[in-house]
């Protein structure tokens, strides 16, 4: 019996997603992704490895600074940032994912 005929089904390899997390629709955005993981590497290098989870908890106030420092750069039409040399908007993505583990690890 052929396997698509099985149970009376006749879709030929259809999943149900229902529930499950679709990293799959990420694929178009995977150059953002890894610019902001060099985002995280970048301030490994500059301060120390998981340096900002302590921070985080304890001052709120610097993420959320330098997500304006960036994004006010970007929205004056900076794009890289000149310590970096990464994009402005990777490390405001970076920042605002730092302040939301630091809601969830209140």
């Amino acid at each position: 019996m052929r396997a698509d005929k099985v149970n009376g089904n006749t879709s030929r390899g259809l999943k149900n997603p229902k529930g499950k997390t679709r990293w799959h629709l990420l694929n178009s955005l995977w150059p953002e992704a890894e610019a902001c993981v060099k985002v995280i590497e970048h301030g490994a290098d500059k301060y120390q490895e998981n340096n900002w989870q302590q921070n985080v908890k304890e001052q709120p106030k610097y993420y959320k600074s330098a997500i304006m420092r960036h994004l006010t750069s970007y929205l004056s039409g900076e794009r890289i940032d000149p310590d970096s040399k990464l994009h402005h908007l990777a490390h405001v993505a970076v920042n605002a994912w730092f302040l939301m583990w630091g809601e969830r690890n209140e």
